[in-house]
């Protein structure tokens, strides 16, 4: 699977995302790779495990952020819902966000396995 086609097959615009990489395809993929190293969406998890409001504030924005950066828009629609939800102190929706987050989560990382 080449670059444009993981972002096509997550709902994304490739070309936006490699033109934020100079339009190198080369060097957007290098980066998306990396994403699947990164371990704050783990701590995401832990922080939900632990209801700690502070740490699922700092990973949801965290996540909300480099998935951004990187075009994953099925990811950080739901960790831009999260972080506005702590912020407003709207607890309720938050668990129902974070199953959206898990799904995205799991299909990027299902994808990013199946890139050349």
């Amino acid at each position: 699977m080449t670059i444009q086609e993981f972002y096509q097959s997550i709902g994304a615009d490739g070309n936006s995302v490699i033109a934020r990489f100079a339009g190198s395809e080369a060097l957007a993929r290098k980066f998306v790779l990396k994403f699947g190293e990164d371990n704050t969406f783990s701590q995401l998890e832990e922080a939900m495990k632990a209801d700690d409001k502070e740490s699922i504030l700092r990973t949801a924005h965290t996540l909300k952020g480099v998935c951004g950066n990187l075009g994953l828009d099925c990811l950080t629609v739901p960790a831009t819902n999260i972080v506005a939800m702590v912020r407003a102190q709207d607890y309720e929706g938050i668990p129902a966000e974070y199953e959206k987050a898990c799904k995205a989560y799991e299909l990027i990382q299902e994808k990013l396995a199946q890139l050349d």
